[in-house]
């Protein structure tokens, strides 16, 4: 029903982020097809929307504007929130819905205007008004033009990951639903990308830091366990070895596989101890190509597929869409075709045993609601935020198997690759930096190594946290779950502390909005 749906966006803004103020919108946009509205209160764009039978989006609604409106929310109402996000309500006719799920970047990615947001301020914004509603304006139209572009060519499913297997339906056909207990036999196969540090502290060596082209889908080129016939042996002969799709095995730490803790964190062990590893066939081969002895390892039990499958045809369309976006100037299909490159895989390996159906309901009602298995699940603004496991009948198993086997590839490349530099000093998912000599191989080509940057300088403090400043003099940093500048990155790496407050509150669907702070060291 919403796919005949019109369509259009929302955008407010706020007050500028200062610590421990929780911002409020003073104005609202409003863009459909033919029209730009604006709206001096919330209650007036509510009104004003919840008559229209329309699907309408804001970017990154879900963990920002859409917070503004949960009052208007009614009682009862079905939310859908994924990952933390609120990704979909309903208020009257109109449908909400969080453009991030469909277009996970950043809104500049496309295109943004520059903007002094302390002209926002409520002392001062008045005398701004002009240049503000300007701004808000060029907001809408963009994301308007992100999103139309989006569904008049790829449909209105609720999420990127939903339309990239729609987009593999329309090559491969139906996809069947592969159930809870196939899952659960392939689930222990599945890893995410390989991050790790190898040096920490001040790096004053020349280094590269090289990315492979196209890394996901360069693995998916190749052939993967499909379907869901297989064999398994749990006494396998070497011939059985050499033909599995994934292993059991116990072996000695040697740094090619990847082992889930008990915390459920993954490491690569390189300590030489004995572990039990659930691993590929492409890392199996890795390792026993760089030094893991067949007199080391036991195989306790092979899975092989009478299947399998390469996504060939799916890999070459979203490239030719891509590039011929590129020619013509197209930033929004090559975008999105960006996006779909990378978002197949992962849906072939979603777990909806972790997605939950919800509700609201005043919380004065709490305890006399234990209605259909719904439970209290913590609260949504006013909201109490009731919850329960996704249906069963809902449930979807693509084949979590297909997307390990892909992830495991990717890691393969990344262990070869590891093991031909001189001297690594980190690598996450498909790059790795170095020094020393190398044998990457270098070129355009997908599957191939491409150098990024070159440095004299940086630091290394952990994953996910590191600065290196390059040829160019742009700074290469990775700093996830703070915003630090480089020079905090390596005062840190000298072994001081930084202290970092985000001045943004986080808005979650279970709790109340909250300000992060977090002191980071070098350990």
């Amino acid at each position: 029903m919403s796919a005949a749906r019109k369509i259009a966006v929302i955008d407010s803004e706020t007050d500028p982020f200062k610590r421990d103020r929780i911002p409020e919108p003073f104005i609202w946009g409003f863009k459909d097809a033919e029209r730009f509205l604006l709206f001096r209160e919330t209650s007036s764009i509510i009104d004003f929307l919840r008559d229209q039978r329309i699907v309408v989006y804001a970017h990154n609604g879900g963990k920002f504007d859409y917070h503004f409106v949960l009052r208007y929310l009614p009682e009862f109402a079905e939310v859908k929130i994924i990952s933390g996000r609120l990704v979909s309500f309903t208020i009257g006719e109109c449908e909400f819905r969080d453009s991030m799920s469909i277009l996970p970047i950043a809104l500049v990615e496309y295109q943004k205007d520059e903007f002094d947001y302390a002209k926002m301020e409520k002392n001062v914004r008045a005398k701004h008004m002009p240049e503000i509603e300007a701004y808000l304006k060029s907001d809408c139209e963009n994301l308007f033009s992100l999103v139309s572009t989006f569904r008049d060519n790829y449909g209105a499913h609720l999420t990127l990951a939903g339309s990239a297997m729609a987009q593999w339906r329309k090559i491969a056909g139906k996809v069947p639903n592969l159930g809870e207990t196939y899952h659960a036999v392939f689930q222990p196969f599945y890893f995410g990308g390989r991050v790790e540090f190898y040096r920490r502290g001040i790096i004053e060596d020349p280094v590269e830091i090289a990315d492979i082209n196209s890394a996901y889908p360069f693995a998916m080129l190749h052939e993967h366990p499909y379907g869901e016939n297989y064999e398994t042996s749990d006494n396998p002969t070497n011939a059985e070895i050499n033909a599995a799709d994934f292993l059991t095995l116990t072996a000695p730490g040697n740094g090619a596989f990847a082992f889930r803790n008990d915390d459920h964190s993954t490491s690569f062990p390189n300590d030489g101890d004995l572990y039990t590893f659930n691993t590929t066939k492409w890392e199996f081969r890795a390792a026993l190509d760089n030094g893991l002895n067949q007199n080391d390892f036991i195989v306790s039990k092979t899975f092989r597929f009478y299947e399998h499958i390469d996504f060939r045809p799916y890999v070459e369309k979203w490239f030719a869409v891509k590039n011929a976006a590129k020619e013509s100037g197209d930033k929004a299909n090559y975008l999105i075709a960006k996006l779909f490159l990378n978002s197949l895989y992962g849906k072939f390996g979603a777990n909806p045993e972790r997605y939950k159906e919800h509700i609201i309901l005043s919380p004065d009602l709490v305890e006399a609601s234990e209605i259909d298995e719904y439970k209290f699940g913590g609260m949504l603004g006013p909201w109490a935020l009731m919850e329960r496991p996704l249906a069963e009948e809902k449930r979807r198993y693509y084949n979590v198997a297909t997307a390990a086997s892909i992830t495991g590839f990717v890691r393969a490349v990344l262990y070869r690759a590891l093991r031909s530099v001189e001297n690594p000093l980190y690598c996450d998912t498909d790059s790795i930096t170095y020094a020393g000599k190398s044998g990457l191989t270098i070129g355009p080509e997908i599957g191939k190594w491409e150098i990024e940057g070159r440095s004299n300088y940086g630091a290394i403090v952990g994953k996910k946290l590191y600065a290196f400043k390059l040829e160019t003099s742009e700074w290469k940093i990775a700093t996830k779950g703070a915003r630090l500048t480089p020079q905090e990155i390596i005062e840190i790496a000298k072994g001081g502390e930084i202290t970092w407050k985000n001045d943004a509150p986080t808005f979650s669907p279970h709790k109340a909005p909250y300000f992060l702070a977090r002191r980071i060291k070098q350990v």
